[in-house]
């Protein structure tokens, strides 16, 4: 079968193998508002929005005053495994 290549029975289920190529798991992940403050300066600022419409440039331009409230948001959305749809 192409299928038992793929995937593992488990449970009854047929489920793609997983390996782990980390051993951090997601709560491991640093999340500070150094890490935060630098991803936004690396934002290249030509690149298109996002589905909210809110561009990189007003993002950066909006920087310091919103790495505090985003670094609570990704921690919260982390520790809860609670994540927003879009």
């Amino acid at each position: 079968l192409v299928y038992s290549t793929v995937y593992t029975l488990l449970d009854g289920n047929l489920l793609l193998v997983f390996t782990s190529k980390t051993s951090m798991v997601l709560p491991d992940v640093p999340i500070d508002e150094s890490n935060i403050q630098s991803i936004l300066k690396s934002l290249k600022p030509n690149k298109v929005h996002g589905w909210d419409s809110i561009s990189i440039r007003m993002v950066q331009i909006c920087g310091d005053s919103i790495i505090v409230p985003l670094c609570i948001i990704y921690k919260n959305c982390i520790l809860e495994g609670i994540f927003p749809s879009v």
